[in-house]
């Protein structure tokens, strides 16, 4: 999970927990004041249901007269409000800041973009320098390929003229077998 999800996970609870202190704020409020008001109210509800209770059937009077006493004895709901170890106002103020600041300014987005570029610039060198590592590879292979044929054209050569001298050798031995032959008498006397 990235730094920015996490950012904006924190603000979305803190949204919360705010609009969760302020709305208890207000029921606790509402409480608290017509608790001093309940009697007068519960009062002006009895006399009602007593000018309504002739008229309403007996199993609906038993409903009503448990609404009654219900409202007669009210009930106060015990909803504490936990003490705010913050400001809220503050806390707002700083949200609102916060969310115009990262709006406003976007240094990490500019840095990922220039890292991007580097990293295709460097990997556009790579592919240069494996390209020419390729080409001095080839061309050391197409050497050692040259040098080889040297050496056997080399080779070749020394043959032809070991083969040229000993043709010469021979034919100056031929010949001078020849001459030695010639002087020799034809006939032989015995």
């Amino acid at each position: 999970m990235n730094h920015q999800t996490k950012v904006a996970e924190l603000r979305s609870a803190l949204k919360t927990s705010i609009q969760h202190h302020k709305i208890s704020k207000k029921v606790s409020s509402k409480i608290k004041s017509p608790a001093k008001k309940s009697k007068e109210a519960n009062d002006s509800e009895a006399v009602l249901t007593e000018e309504v209770e002739p008229s309403v059937s007996p199993s609906k009077l038993t409903c009503r007269d448990v609404g009654t006493q219900m409202d007669n004895n009210p009930i106060e709901p015990n909803l504490t409000t936990v003490p705010e170890p913050f400001d809220i106002e503050a806390l707002e103020q700083l949200l609102q800041d916060t969310t115009v600041q990262a709006l406003d300014s976007k240094p990490l987005d500019d840095l990922q973009s220039c890292l991007s570029s580097l990293r295709a610039q460097i990997s556009g060198l790579q592919d240069q320098i494996d390209a020419h590592s390729a080409t001095i590879q080839n061309s050391g292979e197409s050497w050692r390929d040259v040098e080889a044929q040297v050496v056997e054209l080399q080779q070749v050569v020394q043959t032809v003229t070991n083969t040229t001298s000993c043709s010469t050798l021979t034919t100056a031995v031929a010949a001078q077998s020849e001459s030695s032959q010639s002087n020799v008498p034809d006939t032989v006397d015995i």
